[in-house]
């Protein structure tokens, strides 16, 4: 007996080494995680569109792997924090997270952008706060670590004010609605939904601002999933482009679609007014992503919401997964690249 234990034991030893649990088959899954600030286990845009017509679970089943979607609660934040476990392999999210991420260490790399993200300053409907100056010394809500986080630090900056001359209270999501309905906060950025509701007003908009203000979100990898699956992730950014392309036919239908996340149909034509259905679903890492990575950047550690900054170009973008799509399906002249204020360059 002894000597069947002991054979045991240096088998699991073993198999540890490589990576295998005693007793159980390694399951194959791809394990994706984004923002879930809807509250639903659902995505809008390109996301969307993958998931609706099961492109991922397609394309990976002759492979047998089973695709995993995680919607974080706690937002690009929880993302991070959830890639640095390893329980991630691809996430999907805001600036400020995956600068911050990246900051501190966190091994990844951004392999498409999204753009043209709008948000809205809202404070209580019977609120005396008019502009953003009248928030010195207020409560303000926000996702601290989300983008909207140096979204306020930047409109206070440009306000001649910064984050030390408001309380800022971290809160998202359901928290948020409950709390500026309560006047338990001052202030916060919140969905036009609030407004519908009469619960909150608009003392600011992203809308019809210059493109410095709207977000930049990243499909981003690890860079350890990235080295040894790199087949993986040359189909999986794939399948996003087949997504974000579906989305880009159309934009009144792709705004009804978006509905889907609990949105109102109104709200979604009122955010993106303005907006081509090219400029939104656009995936390339232009110049003009670039370098409002860079000026958020820049933003997050004058107001002290990064560690360090990188080389954005060199550390933190790998565009050629992308490329590589966009010309196996041909969709290679199918989004132009974007100059810093948004214009479409011509070729």
């Amino acid at each position: 007996m002894k000597k069947i234990i002991n054979i045991l034991l240096v088998m699991a030893v073993g198999m540890a080494l490589f990576g295998i649990t005693p007793g159980f088959a390694a399951e194959k899954v791809i394990r994706i995680g984004y923002p879930g600030g809807s509250g639903r286990p659902v995505s809008a845009g390109g996301w969307g569109y993958v998931q609706a017509k099961n492109l991922f679970e397609e394309e990976f089943k002759k492979d047998g792997y089973r695709i995993e979607y995680n919607y974080i609660k706690s937002q690009g934040p929880g993302c991070n924090e959830a890639l640095a476990n390893n329980s991630l392999d691809f996430s999907f999210h805001g600036d400020l997270p995956v600068l911050a991420g990246r900051s501190g260490g966190l091994k990844i790399k951004a392999l498409t952008a999204s753009r043209g993200g709008n948000a809205h300053l809202l404070v209580p409907t019977n609120s005396s706060i008019k502009t953003i100056k009248d928030l010195k010394g207020k409560r303000v809500g926000v996702g601290v670590g989300t983008w909207t986080h140096t979204l306020l630090a930047r409109v206070l900056n440009d306000n001649g004010m910064t984050l030390k001359d408001i309380k800022v209270i971290n809160i998202t999501g359901s928290d948020f609605e409950t709390a500026i309905a309560t006047n338990d906060i001052d202030a916060g950025f919140g969905s036009r939904a609030l407004v519908r509701r009469g619960v909150a007003k608009i003392i600011w908009t992203t809308v019809g601002k210059p493109v410095k203000y709207q977000s930049i979100f990243s499909l981003v990898v690890r860079e350890a999933f990235l080295k040894q699956h790199p087949d993986i992730v040359k189909r999986f950014v794939k399948m996003y482009v087949k997504g974000l392309y579906l989305a880009s036919l159309n934009k009144n239908e792709t705004l009804k679609f978006n509905t889907r996340t609990g949105s109102a149909l109104q709200d979604n034509i009122d955010d993106n007014a303005g907006q081509s259905i090219k400029y939104i679903t656009a995936p390339r890492i232009d110049g003009q992503v670039t370098q409002l990575y860079k000026e958020v950047q820049l933003v997050a550690k004058n107001n002290g919401l990064i560690r360090k900054p990188f080389d954005v170009d060199k550390d933190f973008i790998d565009s050629s997964f992308l490329e590589a799509a966009l010309k196996e399906l041909n969709l290679e002249n199918h989004w132009p690249n974007y100059d810093y204020n948004g214009n479409p360059i011509k070729k």
